[in-house]
């Protein structure tokens, strides 16, 4: 016997209860565990998806970091999905003094008339760290995505069976 397997069909037994009661509690116990593991995952996936935002926005000199991973961090993947939309929406424009034509504060020279940009004023020296520090945070969120949907998968298979082998074979639906 395996040790998942001892985990669903173990020998826990509650106040001496013998047979099919035993059976229930110890499937209980089982179910109880696999929801409190994949209820530490969510978890750790939430605080994960938030730390790589708060770090993807500090990479793009966004100014509401913060609040971006606060709402990911708590509200979860909606807050997410619109900070996806919405983070390369926050460029800095400006307006070429020669012609009016409005681009990107980046630019060396304007696209138009080809006149030098002045120098932005601030230029974040950590973007390329934080921008890796999300893409990181990232995939190991998204890596414990998968395992929580196999560990689910698995533990919902396995308590399937037991509890199809508690009955004998029959069950009805």
């Amino acid at each position: 016997m395996n040790v998942i397997n001892l985990l669903f069909t173990g020998s826990y037994v509650v106040g001496g209860a013998d047979g099919p009661t035993s059976m229930v509690v110890t499937a209980g116990y089982g179910l109880a565990l696999l929801m409190c593991v994949l209820c530490l995952v969510g978890l750790a996936e939430r605080v994960l998806f938030a730390f790589a935002a708060y770090n993807d926005a500090c990479a793009k000199d966004n100014s509401d970091a913060v609040m971006w991973a606060l709402l990911i961090g708590f509200l979860g993947l909606i807050p997410g999905i619109i900070y996806l939309c919405v983070r390369n929406s926050g460029r800095n424009f400006a307006i070429c003094q020669n012609c009016g034509c409005s681009h990107y504060a980046g630019d060396q020279n304007c696209p138009r008339c080809g006149t030098a940009n002045p120098t932005p004023q601030f230029v974040n020296p950590y973007a390329p760290q934080q921008a890796h520090r999300a893409k990181v945070l990232l995939t190991v969120a998204l890596i414990l995505v998968g395992v929580g949907l196999i560990a689910a998968v698995f533990g919902i298979v396995i308590f399937t069976a037991n509890i199809v082998s508690m009955t004998g074979g029959s069950v009805y639906y």
